[in-house]
């Protein structure tokens, strides 16, 4: 690396720093998970991969709100929808993330393209655009409905302690 900048100008060691840190703290996240392994530190591992999830949520919610000006209640119902199925697929003995994350993401779009389409008649035959955001919200709300009232009808009472003692069981 020479001294000196693209137009001939001294490159300070201030400067070489503010280049170099985003690739240093690339280089440490990435090293992260195998250190943290090896110093029997996985309490932390879970905290960063919890605060991974929780960024992508956020990154998704600030692209459709923040570049696409689109307001989502149902952001976090599909959110959580996804994070339930997984929980229910824990709770069922399938230990494979690379089970559980796909089974999650279509649980959550079948419910999103259910919701659309049962939208997509009312809002297209709909004479202002207010109503059109108004008919979105609520098949949104009413998909997250239907989905909790499924879900607390399977994992309630009886039926959730006969899962936990066959899980268990084994």
């Amino acid at each position: 690396m020479s001294a000196h900048g693209a137009e001939g100008v001294p490159v300070t060691p201030r400067q070489r720093l503010r280049r170099a840190l985003p690739w240093l703290l690339l280089a440490a996240a990435l090293a992260f998970p195998w250190i943290a392994g090896a110093l029997d530190q996985s309490f932390y591992i879970g905290v960063i991969r919890r605060i991974l999830i929780f960024a992508i949520a956020a990154a998704s919610l600030n692209f459709i709100l923040g570049y696409g000006g689109m307001v989502s209640l149902g952001h976090a119902a599909f959110f959580g929808i996804g994070a339930y199925t997984v929980g229910a697929l824990v709770m069922e003995g399938v230990g494979s993330a690379w089970i559980a994350w796909p089974l999650a993401a279509a649980v959550a779009a079948s419910l999103a393209g259910g919701r659309t389409w049962a939208a997509a008649a009312p809002i297209a035959a709909s004479p202002s655009a207010g109503s059109a955001r108004a008919q979105r919200l609520r098949g949104t709300s009413q998909s997250a409905r239907a989905a909790s009232s499924a879900a607390r009808a399977a994992f309630s009472g009886d039926a959730c302690a006969s899962r936990a003692a066959r899980s268990t069981r084994a």
